[in-house]
This record gives structure tokens, C-alpha cells and sequence, in this order.
């Protein structure tokens, strides 16, 4: 008896598991594109609309490059969307692993994380000396 609740454990816990691939493979799928910053605000300030203008990231489903004038940084990135709200990791360099939450809506994509902090941002917004402090809303370039 206890063997066989063991196996049905087991089996549930992979195929949790592999619902959650599943479930990341496809955000990183709808992800992919090119997407324009169209509003960012840091620590409840919002960017003036010069100071944006040309940002814009590039995702992959292995990384972002994120593009401003002739400078370019590039990011590997892990999602889990099974959390709500969905989690996205950003590898910034180094050890360095900013823990942030994304949400898409077709070509709409609003991602929130905090600049300085380890804990990961926890709503939709901009606010000082909080985990919710880097809010960039993009759209997706049409081609």
C-alpha cells in the first residue's frame, strides 16, 4: 500500500514538474519578439519620454539583449509561470540574479523587479525603497 501512494506521489510530482516546463516553454515562445519600452519608472518616478525612446529588448527564448542607442547588454532569463504573478529570474552578470514578476497580454508586457533588493517584486508598480521598484512597460514591435 505504501508503496503504491509512493508511486503516485512520485508520478504527480513529475508531472507537475513538467507542466511547469511546459507551461515556461510556452510564455518564452509568446515572448519572443522585439519590444519597445514605452514607459519605465524607477522607484516611482517616471522615465521622461526622451530618456526612452529608443530602449528596446530583443528576447529569445534563451536571452534578452537589451538595446539603447550603439550600447547593448544581453541577459539569460528563466520564467516560471506557474506563480501568479509570474515570475520572471534575470541573470544581470556575475552572480547577480534580479528576481522580478512579468505578465503578457499578447503584444503588451509590463515586467516589475526591484533594483538593489534579493527578494523578489511582488505587484505591478514603482515605489521607493520597496521590491516593486523597476516598472518598464513594452510593446511588441510589429515587423
Amino acid at each position: 500500500m505504501k508503496s503504491g501512494l509512493l508511486m503516485v506521489l512520485v508520478v504527480g510530482l513529475l508531472s507537475s514538474a513538467g507542466a511547469a516546463e511546459q507551461a515556461a516553454g510556452g510564455d518564452a515562445e509568446k515572448l519572443q519578439g522585439t519590444w519597445k519600452v514605452v514607459s519605465s519608472e524607477d522607484s516611482g518616478q517616471k522615465a521622461p519620454d526622451e530618456a526612452i525612446k529608443n530602449l528596446k529588448m530583443v528576447i529569445t527564448k534563451e536571452k534578452i539583449t537589451y538595446k539603447f542607442d550603439n550600447k547593448t547588454m544581453e541577459w539569460s532569463y528563466k520564467l516560471d509561470p506557474t506563480k501568479e504573478p509570474r515570475w520572471i529570474d534575470i541573470k544581470m552578470g556575475g552572480d547577480r540574479t534580479t528576481l522580478g514578476i512579468y505578465v503578457l497580454d499578447e503584444d503588451n508586457l509590463k515586467i516589475c523587479f526591484p533594483e538593489q533588493s534579493t527578494e523578489r517584486s511582488t505587484a505591478f508598480e514603482s515605489k521607493p525603497n520597496s521590491v516593486n521598484d523597476v516598472l518598464i512597460i513594452l510593446k511588441r514591435e510589429k515587423p
